[in-house]
């Protein structure tokens, strides 16, 4: 791993962009998003996907959807899990937020909190994921007070029960490393750092070649709350 390094919040701006950019080219929505530059501060600009020239989309938060229909759950794929055993969501978002859970993990986006994932609804009952958001690699971010720590780069494993989310996701963040270690806004050290996370998650591919892939678990049973 590089020498700690020396950059602040803005180096990260550019790493949603490329996220955005890497979910949409494998078919996940993403929100638009562009990096403004204000002064000596980098902005992120996201064009609201909740609005339309029709009107307004309903859209709530996982947060907001757990607490009405599974209790607390911050957990994205056990929640959509119990959501689709309720048949308040499709088996493809369950498989997409898998893929999307990993993919995060990988990326180290350590921001994947149950506000962080959101829904689009026009009944409140039955729901559709809405575009990903503040997809970046979080882990590097500085503190508050702009302190930057040596922290290292430990990408999730795959697992039998894991590993067709896994492969797809592995090829995503690949992606998103190689292209993150070459946008030079971001600066030098973050650079060394995007270059370094692409081959310590190239060291995993053998180990995953090794595996194989376990049945599909059936969803779990989940007592629907009243509407």
């Amino acid at each position: 791993m590089p020498a700690p390094p020396a950059f602040n919040s803005a180096s990260l701006s550019p790493t949603d962009l490329q996220s955005t950019c890497v979910l949409t080219a494998h078919g996940i929505a993403a929100a638009s998003t562009t990096a403004v530059k204000v002064g000596d501060r980098m902005v992120l600009e996201s064009v609201r996907f909740d609005r339309t020239a029709a009107g307004r989309i309903g859209m709530v938060s996982l947060a907001a959807v757990a607490a009405e229909f599974l209790g607390q759950e911050e957990d994205w794929g056990r929640a959509v899990e119990a959501l689709l055993a309720q048949k308040r969501i499709g088996a493809d978002a369950l498989a997409t937020v898998r893929v999307l859970d990993l993919f995060g993990k990988i990326i180290t986006n350590s921001d994947m909190h149950s506000g962080n994932l959101s829904f689009l609804t026009d009944d409140f009952k039955a729901f559709r994921l809405a575009p990903v958001y503040d997809m970046t690699p979080m882990q590097f971010a500085p503190s508050a007070q702009g302190a930057v720590t040596h922290k290292e780069y430990k990408p999730p494993t795959p697992s039998p029960a894991s590993l067709a989310a896994w492969r797809v996701a592995r090829t995503m963040a690949g992606e998103f490393w190689a292209a993150v270690s070459a946008r030079t806004e971001i600066g030098a050290d973050f650079q060394a750092i995007a270059q370094d996370c692409g081959q310590r998650l190239r060291g995993l591919d053998r180990a995953a070649a090794m595996l194989v892939p376990a049945p599909a678990p059936k969803p779990r049973s989940t007592k629907a709350r009243p509407a």
